[in-house]
């Protein structure tokens, strides 16, 4: 939606202050969302479809891709698949054996495995599963290069989308301000009282 990033930054922040891991999931849908600005126009419209999607994902490793008629053939497990459990899409990357990059690929959130990976204390209201896919077809629509965007879809013609990824990286940080934030007020009320 192209909100000023000052005003997403003090939006991610507030959240944050009141629910880490809702500020954190939310953090990596606008990441990962914001991503489908490298798809064509025939992309955009399959997963803007129902509205604006939730999209979970994660960068690395990439999983193996074989081109196939139309499109791509990808097996794959990627860790930290933050929101992955809700996500209406994931998105992960994946690497032709012999290509010198990989590139992105969106599907559905049913044709993946999520696994039961995420066992910890903090942070635990993310979600932040492993999820796997075993030779699915992801049309080529569906794909997106690593790349500096050039010729953005209608839509993704603003500077916020040429900011990518470093919204997400700055979300990443200030998560982490919000939660510092309301511990410090705890301990100052803790001493108070």
């Amino acid at each position: 939606m192209e909100l000023h990033p000052v005003d997403c930054i003090r939006a991610w922040e507030a959240i944050a202050r009141i629910d880490a891991a809702a500020a954190w999931n939310l953090v990596m849908n606008q990441a990962i969302a914001a991503y489908s600005a490298w798809l064509p126009p025939k992309g955009v419209a399959e997963l803007f479809s129902a509205g604006i999607p939730t999209v979970a994902g994660a960068l690395h490793p990439p999983g193996t891709a074989v081109r196939t008629d139309g499109g791509w053939r990808i097996t794959g497990q990627v860790p930290f698949g933050s929101g992955c459990h809700h996500a209406q899409w994931l998105a992960m990357p994946a690497k032709e054996e012999g290509a010198d990059a990989p590139f992105g690929a969106f599907f559905r959130r049913e044709a993946v495995t999520i696994l039961d990976t995420w066992h910890t204390l903090g942070m635990r209201g993310t979600g932040s599963a492993d999820f796997a896919v075993t030779d699915l077809f992801v049309p080529e629509h569906l794909t997106v290069p690593v790349a500096p965007l050039r010729n953005p879809p209608p839509g993704f013609e603003g500077p916020l989308f040429r900011m990518w990824p470093w919204t997400a990286i700055i979300g990443e940080a200030i998560v982490s301000v919000g939660v510092a934030a309301t511990a410090v007020d705890a301990a100052v009320h803790l001493c108070k009282t």
